[in-house]
């Protein structure tokens, strides 16, 4: 039961838990910071610096004391989710010139934001949080295996 909670946890709630503390967040930063703020470009899209920051962290500390295979993989669920929303975009009847300007645009009206918030941010969260467990395992098998 144990590891199937974690399971889930690494496969679908890690990405979005992530997603929505980074909207959290970049909502509270745009209460504070005026439009048009440099920082304001670093955060979100093209860089996406706030969802790296958040999905390391969270792979820090969730994945510090007990590794898990999951962690590797939470990625998937987003990748076929961008994917299903890549192909959406790049479907004939929509005819989009600019589908990756959707999914990763600099400045973004409603849907473009839709697609960034629900297909980008997760897939960005995920990756960062599978390359921050796997770091920790490979640090934390040196150690205990000893230097070489």
């Amino acid at each position: 039961m144990r590891a199937a909670l974690r399971s889930f946890t690494d496969f679908i709630a890690i990405p979005y838990l992530a997603t929505f503390v980074v909207f959290l967040i970049a909502l509270m930063l745009s209460f504070v910071l005026p439009s048009g703020n440099p920082v304001e470009r670093v955060i979100g899209a093209p860089v996406f610096g706030l969802p790296i920051l958040v999905g390391a962290f969270a792979g820090y500390v969730i994945n510090r004391r007990q590794f898990s295979w999951t962690a590797m993989f939470s990625w998937v669920v987003p990748a076929v989710v961008f994917w299903l929303a890549y192909k959406e975009l790049t479907q004939p009847q929509n005819m989009n010139p600019r589908p990756w300007h959707n999914l990763v645009g600099v400045d973004c009206s409603s849907s473009e934001c839709l697609y960034e918030f629900l297909a980008t941010i997760p897939l960005v969260c995920a990756l960062t949080y599978s390359a921050t467990a796997l770091l920790l395992h490979l640090r934390n098998r040196k150690v205990v295996d000893g230097p070489s």
